[in-house]
């Protein structure tokens, strides 16, 4: 029929209907993928109408009829979302379009969003992977990360996540990413390698504006790797740098839980130097002596910090902000800090954070859960406090939520518990009574933080402060003090003063170095041997509110008693150089100029020389001596191949041992008969990697029956 139409075209026909009989299945391909086309597009306008229920079954007629799956199953998981409770379609139809085409990143956004709004262990373990596919194609994805963080701390997950980051930034380094990389790793407890990360970031570094949050990191990670003093100085630093709110945000995150609730709620409306002012202020008002290279109270608080973020994170497959959203009266009484640093932590990480380890706890069996007892001089009159803590159980008045974590407890739960607060038993009608007894201690626990700090030896101060009129609008401060002097003869000390203004910033300190004048001794004390030193600082200041801090050190340092005979060994100097002879009298030791280190840092290829002197060693009927000294070099990041070397150029090895983070070179020795035996020795500090060491040097007295004295130095390596 359709050839007769067309007879003037000689083999048209033919041809024609060759095409219809030899190609069947193309033609019938070209309709169907029309009709899936014509269906989706039915889909969407029910969609649109607001019919999600018609347009999910459209949907899915779509995909049988052949339309593309990646775009299809995607329509189909949105219509999904528009109908009550059907979420796991939604995501099984997500996870469809994904296999189809794994690129799109938008589609594992949704995904991750997708399994948060699921919630349960099983959801937020499909988020974590999925937000990591989001890593892989754009670390800078929205607020994926930000989303990710919130999720409780993993350290498998934040090394994969550390990894991903990596990968990016060895094809393009990008500061902002390595900033991200660097807090994942600290997180996860990695902190060699973000130690790594932030050496780095700095040689790539060609701007400002990422100095203040490299020193926070630098502070935080010296002193998780053992060295509080580093830290404290980079902390204080890049408090002191921030000049924008993405700089102040990790030191906020540091004090968040312990702040009060006024600051917390004002936070966001204060101006940057409002905020670093407070941060300062806080650690200011609390540093038991801010004389010292460190602020104690800080080193406590990031040991704190680790404990929490490993040991007290909120693993549970139910959301706490979910849980106090459904039921706004929440559990057993206030969670006022129910994250970390963006993390969920239970309800014991918030007490911990502010008081440390309490002195008393008692639990069931090795449940942690249970009675937490505080004794604090500074918790008012009652000088202490105890909070209850129980496990969550199962869904009930106080909608509480499945898991092992811990959570406030109006009553006691344990033995020890109802010792504390209902001695005379739990009857019925003392529970309102022990409930508000609980509750007025946990909000004494909530609204203060404590350091229970001694130094090793305590000097009592008594100090008066007094003022005097001074001419025009200032006021002379005097402050007197006294304290025991602890040595009849020429005493030495340190004095320091700081003063505050209301909010604990600083305004000035004084440091002086002095030798005892005068003292008194007390009426009370009189026969007595104890006097006491009388001294003062004057400063002239404006009227106002002021805090300040007074620290007096006593200098005056231990001084060994070398006895006559015996066999005795000096203390060991580190020095940058050591010669024989020379003219330099003031540096000179028994015919060597000794130039020390007392900073005993010694840059990487910088010679150490190493200085000491033996007294009284045992001669023979000959006047030779004979002694062995063994040099222990020990550190954590030993090359016991390098030690080796070091000693080469010593006489005598007759030993080698070795431990784990240690190694023992053995040397026997000859010596005249001599009161004092000076012996140097030269390194090259090329062989030694960059670290901590500590060397003994034990000597033996092989002619008075092997007699021993031991001496210790440590010293730094730095590139």
């Amino acid at each position: 029929m359709i050839g007769s139409v067309q007879p003037q075209i000689p083999g048209t026909s033919l041809i024609f209907w060759a095409l219809i009989s030899f190609a069947p299945t193309a033609h019938a391909s070209i309709i169907q993928e029309t009709a899936g086309e014509l269906t989706f597009a039915k889909a969407e306008r029910l969609l649109a109408a607001g019919d999600a229920w018609k347009a999910s079954g459209v949907f899915e007629q779509a995909l049988k009829e052949g339309y593309p799956q990646a775009s299809g199953y995607r329509a189909l998981a949105r219509s999904y979302l528009a109908l009550d409770n059907r979420r796991f379609d939604a995501r099984r139809a997500l996870e469809r379009s994904l296999a189809a085409d794994p690129d799109p990143i938008d589609a594992w956004y949704d995904l991750a969003d997708l399994n948060i709004q699921i919630d349960g262990m099983d959801a937020e373990n499909r988020a974590r992977r999925a937000f990591q596919e989001v890593f892989k194609r754009d670390p800078f994805y929205r607020d994926a990360f930000e989303r990710w963080h919130r999720f409780y701390l993993d350290p498998t997950d934040s090394q994969v996540v550390a990894q991903i980051f990596d990968q990016h930034l060895a094809r393009s380094y990008d500061p902002e990413l390595a900033l991200r990389r660097i807090d994942v790793l600290y997180e996860a407890g990695e902190y060699e390698a973000a130690r790594a990360e932030v050496t780095r970031l700095r040689r790539h570094m060609n701007t400002s504006a990422y100095v203040s949050r490299i020193q926070y990191y630098e502070g935080v990670i010296s002193e998780a790797l053992g060295n509080p003093e580093d830290g404290w100085r980079a902390y204080r630093r890049g408090l002191a740098e921030a000049r924008r709110d993405e700089d102040i945000e990790p030191f906020y995150r540091d004090l968040e839980p312990l702040l009060s609730e006024g600051d917390r709620s004002n936070w966001d409306a204060w101006s940057l130097q409002q905020k670093r002012d407070v941060l300062s202020g806080w650690w200011n008002e609390r540093d038991p002596l801010p004389f010292s290279p460190v602020n104690e109270r800080w080193v406590e608080q990031q040991e704190r910090a680790r404990f929490a973020r490993f040991s007290l994170r909120l693993k549970k497959a139910w959301g706490l902000e979910k849980l106090l959203a459904i039921n706004a009266t929440g559990f057993g009484r206030p969670t006022l800090a129910i994250r970390f640093q963006d993390r969920p932590m239970d309800d014991r990480a918030e007490l911990y954070l502010r008081h440390g380890k309490p002195d008393t706890q008692g639990g069931v069996g090795r449940d942690e859960c249970g009675f937490w007892y505080y004794r604090r001089p500074e918790a008012g009159e009652q000088k202490s406090f105890a909070v209850n803590f129980r496990r969550p159980r199962s869904f009930g008045e106080r909608a509480e939520f499945l898991g092992n974590d811990c959570i406030y407890s109006d009553l006691p739960t344990t033995p020890m518990g109802r010792a504390h607060f209902a001695p005379g038993g739990l009857r019925a009608w003392d529970v309102d009574r022990v409930i508000d007894r609980i509750d007025r201690d946990r909000a004494l626990a909530l609204s203060s933080d404590s350091y229970a700090f001694e130094p090793a030896v305590r000097l009592p101060v008594d100090h008066a402060p007094a003022n005097f009129a001074l001419p025009g609008a200032e006021t002379e401060l005097v402050v007197y003090f006294a304290t025991p002097m602890t040595d009849s003869g020429g005493v030495r000390y340190r004095k320091g003063l700081a003063i505050y203004d209301e909010g604990w910033r600083e305004i000035t300190r004084r440091v002086e170095e002095m030798e005892y004048v005068t003292g008194v001794r007390p009426a009370a004390a009189a026969g007595s041997a104890e006097s006491f030193i009388l001294d003062f600082f004057r400063v002239r200041m404006m009227p106002g509110r002021y805090h300040f801090a007074l620290q007096i050190d006593d200098r005056g340092s231990g001084v060994r008693d070398f006895v006559d005979g015996a066999l005795g060994l000096s203390d060991i100097v580190l020095a940058a150089q050591v010669t024989t002879g020379g003219d330099s009298p003031r540096f000179d030791r028994n015919g060597h100029t000794v130039l020390p280190l007392p900073s005993r840092t010694f840059l990487r290829g910088q010679p150490l020389f190493l200085y000491y002197e033996i007294y009284n060693l045992g001669v023979d009927d000959a006047g030779g001596s004979e002694f062995r000294v063994d040099y222990t070099v020990r550190s954590t990041a030993l090359d016991r191949g390098a030690v080796r070397r070091l000693f080469e150029a010593v006489r005598g090895l007759v030993g080698v041992s070795e431990e784990p983070e240690a190694i023992t070179l053995s040397f026997e020795r000859k010596g005249s008969a001599s009161d004092v035996a000076a012996e140097y020795l030269s390194f090259d500090t090329q062989e030694l990697a960059p670290g901590s060491y500590t060397l003994d040097v034990t000597l033996t007295d092989r002619k008075a029956s092997d007699r021993s004295v031991r001496q210790s130095r440590t010293f730094t390596i730095v590139d």
